[in-house]
């Protein structure tokens, strides 16, 4: 048998004792009542977390595969035949 006391502290010290319990342990296994599965023996657990896996792996290889795509200028070049033309003007006011 344990017989307990508490006391709580804090900023402004510590409280004088509480009332005494008892209590006595019984023998046994801690578990889940009988008849009951843990979360760990349910299939639907199990689905989710393979789940979630499967979509961080693919958002993972969304993200690398698509790194830097649109952000750095093409390295191609093209020919003068291939450009647009450009119109020069000798004005310093915007063109409409």
């Amino acid at each position: 048998e344990y017989y307990y006391k508490v006391t709580a502290v804090n900023s402004m010290g510590e409280s004088t004792r509480s009332d005494g319990v008892s209590a006595t342990p019984t023998a046994g296994a801690i578990g889940p009542p009988e008849g009951e599965k843990s979360i760990f023996e349910e299939l639907w657990f199990w689905a989710l977390i393979v789940l979630i896996i499967i979509i961080i792996l693919l958002g993972s290889a969304m993200f690398l595969s698509g790194k830097g795509k649109g952000k750095e200028p093409s390295s191609e070049k093209i020919g003068p035949e291939e450009a647009e033309p450009v119109e020069k003007s000798d004005s310093t006011e915007p063109q409409e």
